[in-house]
């Protein structure tokens, strides 16, 4: 058995292809140097970042009955080594953002 910093460096260290960013996109950058898609995702990746909370911007996660999908993070909880979906669903005042929204909420709830 591995010890959890070693545990976390090599679940940080896996790499993976996000979802692609559309070219009329702003750039805007994490502290770290990534690429994110909004000013909010750039502040959660910085406090989660400052926090020490390991995190996957936009991993590509299966779900039954839906395909691949890339919530904006997935979370590593450093003693149980359990991940955790994160989705800041920043833009609710949009009626077919809140529906797909809603849509993915339960997709998740059905993939546990």
């Amino acid at each position: 058995e591995i010890s959890d910093d070693e545990y976390v460096k090599q679940w940080e260290n896996i790499s993976y292809e996000g979802k692609p960013f559309e070219p009329n996109l702003p750039e805007i950058y994490s502290e770290q140097g990534e690429r994110v898609r909004s000013k909010s995702e750039k502040m959660i990746a910085d406090k989660l970042h400052m926090l020490g909370i390991p995190y996957r911007y936009e991993y590509p996660v299966r779900l039954q009955g839906c395909g691949t999908v890339y919530p904006d993070f997935l979370l590593l909880n450093r003693a149980t080594r359990k991940e955790y979906i994160y989705e800041h669903f920043g833009m609710m005042d949009n009626p077919d953002y809140a529906n797909n929204t809603i849509k993915k909420i339960n997709l998740y709830a059905k993939n546990g």
